[in-house]
């Protein structure tokens, strides 16, 4: 599918009722360019100590102990973003489709 068609599809999706949970209204929703930016991390042990507990509940383990790689991003901003396994690739979807002209 290349991005025309991912394009269209998006837009056909926007009125589509869900099929769990509530309905959003996406006009609600504004596009990244209107959010602030925020810093990258150089280590998850780096983000803000009252929000450690909240990166624990959603499976990320600030001390990347164990893991192959970490990705964090706070609103529109990628914040961390780590492989620590040869070949692995962890980035934003954005920067994902620039370097893959396969995705």
């Amino acid at each position: 599918m290349n991005k025309k068609e991912r394009v269209e599809r998006a837009e056909r999706a926007k009125g589509k009722k869900a099929a769990l949970g509530e309905d959003i209204a996406i006009e609600n929703f504004t596009a990244g360019k209107e959010h602030e930016e925020h810093e990258p991390l150089n280590s998850l042990d780096e983000f803000p100590e009252k929000y450690q507990q909240d990166l624990l509940n959603a499976g990320i383990e600030p001390s990347e102990k164990g893991r192959s790689g970490s990705f964090l991003q706070r609103d529109c901003s990628v914040v961390f973003s780590a492989a620590k396994f040869p070949g692995l690739e962890i980035k934003s979807t954005t920067d994902a489709l620039k370097e893959h002209d396969w995705l």
